[in-house]
């Protein structure tokens, strides 16, 4: 599954090169511009871990579930909260 996760924390995105990983998976990637994330190979429920710096103050974690139904698409879009 191909997606582009959008993440917030609070009202902002999460900071342009911050390294994303979906913990059950271990697929990787970076945050782009507005918090915009690319990932391949997601399942379609998972739990995102943003790193942008050192220490507990500089992660977070976003869960994100996408429909079955995305299965059928090129890429899916969607959103998810980072706390």
């Amino acid at each position: 599954m191909r997606a582009i996760i959008t993440v917030k924390r609070g009202d902002r995105p999460v900071p342009f090169g911050s390294v994303v990983r979906e913990v059950q998976s271990g697929v990787t990637s970076m945050a782009g511009d507005d918090g915009q994330i690319y990932l391949s190979g997601l399942p379609l429920k998972g739990n995102l871990l943003i790193q942008w710096g050192d220490g507990k103050g500089s992660q977070c974690r976003a869960n994100y579930s996408l429909p079955e139904e995305s299965l059928k698409q090129a890429v899916v879009m969607a959103t998810a909260t980072c706390s």
